[in-house]
């Protein structure tokens, strides 16, 4: 699935990679990256405030358990793949 925008929080911007147009988040600046893609599925990514780690949440919403939990694991490979680390909990 193609990411849409991404927000960096630190930064203080959304990207949106389309067209490439950069505007300001509303949100106070803080260490996440957050990654809107086209199905409406989103990535966040940001370090722990407490360990040596970086923590990823997917948030995907579906009728169905199944498919979610699919579409998940479908995020935890790709970025196991290009982090080199395994990302599932």
């Amino acid at each position: 699935t193609a990411v849409s925008y991404v927000a960096d929080y630190l930064e203080g911007t959304v990207t949106y990679l389309e067209d490439g147009r950069k505007e300001a988040t509303t949100l106070p600046r803080s260490n996440v990256l957050y990654y809107k893609l086209a199905n409406d599925d989103v990535i966040v990514v940001r370090p722990s405030g407490t360990e040596p780690k970086i923590k990823i949440y997917y948030l995907l919403l579906d009728d169905r358990y199944d498919i979610a939990k699919s579409r998940c694991t479908t995020y935890q490979d790709a970025v196991s793949a290009w982090t080199g680390m395994i990302a599932k909990s």
